[in-house]
């Protein structure tokens, strides 16, 4: 087995990184299905977002076991966005309870 580097020939094996390449990868597959749902709707292949993702389907399935897993975790990442984009920047727990 070759591994890749940097110039390397397209198709060319990446090292294998182990488990530090854990939140990297799920923060990847996460990006890549947002962006395939949105284009091919739920019913796209899981082979797509991980092709797009730069895993392989063994990484995705070990983060998302399932469709609806991969659909709320794109959801509640959505969620956390639209939050953090629409909460003041002082806003905290003193904010709460002032009101």
């Amino acid at each position: 087995m070759s591994e890749a580097s940097p110039g390397a020939a397209p198709g060319a094996r990446k090292p294998n990184r182990g488990p530090s390449a854990g939140p990297g990868n799920r923060l990847a597959l996460i990006a890549a299905a947002r962006e395939i749902f949105a284009t091919d709707g739920l019913g796209a292949p899981f082979s797509a977002i991980a092709k797009r993702a730069g895993v392989g389907q063994g990484s995705l399935y070990r983060h998302f076991p399932d469709r609806l897993s991969l659909a709320v975790a794109v959801f509640d990442e959505n969620i956390d966005e639209l939050e953090a984009a629409v909460a003041p920047e002082d806003a905290g727990l003193d904010a709460l309870l002032e009101e």
